[in-house]
């Protein structure tokens, strides 16, 4: 059974005018030591908004407020070298994130306390109790999980220029005509084996199951290769148990050169692909520089 650990939460809630008072449930904060700061908020364009809203102007002072939300959550991880917890009878969210005063509109709730496996779970529950699960279904959710990576990718310019994309592969030394696309292919500075990047098919198919069979292959029958990191969504997302079981079976045949990359919700938020970019940053190889370097 995986490990319990705490985490605090906090409701956030939006009022467009001060007169009125009207106010609504939208976002929820979660944080802990181990997850940094999770945000979500619904999306402006969203229809449970509409009654809120007396005019355009309203809607988008809330765009840009919780914009902001969203700058200063991820300015203050840039800053914490240990996440504090927000202690709010000794302060406030101001003095938590040191502000002067919140976005406009913006009310976060005093902070409640849970033990938990997975903070996913957690976030699911307190969004359907507070919010409704169907009133945080991001557009960005009908996007396939390869171009969500490729678009995640795009933004880290410290690895554009040592990451290889869309390279192809044999698996089996042996049979030359068998080929596999690997999404990224880098090389370290201190040794000659390539190491590779892939998302994982999303659907049971004939891709999926080909994809399996060729990733045995290469697991099992190649030594040419240091390391395969494999990406799939979150294990509360709607991936298929087949692709799971997949994957845990595909770690088992080699735990020491795969990886499994399980994605947040928010894929910025996902600590080990953080992780894996960092390692790529400053110890993999310029593309150019691999002359020796064979795949």
């Amino acid at each position: 059974m995986e490990e319990r650990h705490p985490v605090w939460y906090s409701i956030i809630s939006y009022s467009p005018n001060d007169i009125r008072n009207e106010r609504m449930n939208v976002g929820i904060l979660l944080g802990s030591p181990r997850d940094s700061v999770i945000l979500e908020y619904i999306n402006p364009k969203n229809k449970k908004l509409a009654p809120l809203f007396w005019s355009s102007v309203e809607l988008e002072e809330y765009s840009s407020s919780m914009s902001l939300l969203k700058y200063i959550i991820s300015d203050s991880k840039k800053r914490w070298h240990h996440l504090q917890v927000p202690q709010l009878n000794e302060g406030s969210w101001e003095n938590f994130f040191d502000l002067e005063s919140l976005p406009f509109g913006i009310t976060i709730s005093d902070t409640n306390y849970a033990f938990v496996a997975d903070i996913n779970t957690l976030k699911s529950k307190l969004v359907d109790i507070y919010i409704g699960k169907k009133f945080l279904q991001k557009k960005a959710d009908s996007i396939s999980l390869k171009k969500k990576v490729y678009k995640y990718f795009e933004t880290k310019p410290s690895v554009a220029k040592k990451l290889k994309n869309n390279l192809k592969i044999t698996p089996v030394k042996s049979i030359p005509a068998l080929k596999m696309e690997m999404d990224y292919t880098y090389f370290s500075k201190d040794d000659n084996l390539a190491k590779f990047i892939q998302v994982a098919p999303e659907k049971t198919n004939q891709a999926l199951l080909n994809w399996y069979k060729n990733t045995s292959m290469l697991l099992s029958r190649n030594e040419s290769f240091d390391k395969l990191n494999i990406i799939l969504d979150s294990k509360n997302s709607s991936s298929s148990m087949e692709l799971n079981q997949m994957a845990s079976d595909l770690a088992s045949l080699d735990s020491n050169r795969t990886n499994i990359i399980y994605l947040d919700s928010d894929i910025s938020n996902t600590r080990s692909l953080e992780s894996l970019m960092d390692t790529v940053s400053k110890d993999a190889l310029p593309i150019n520089e691999w002359t020796d370097y064979a795949v």
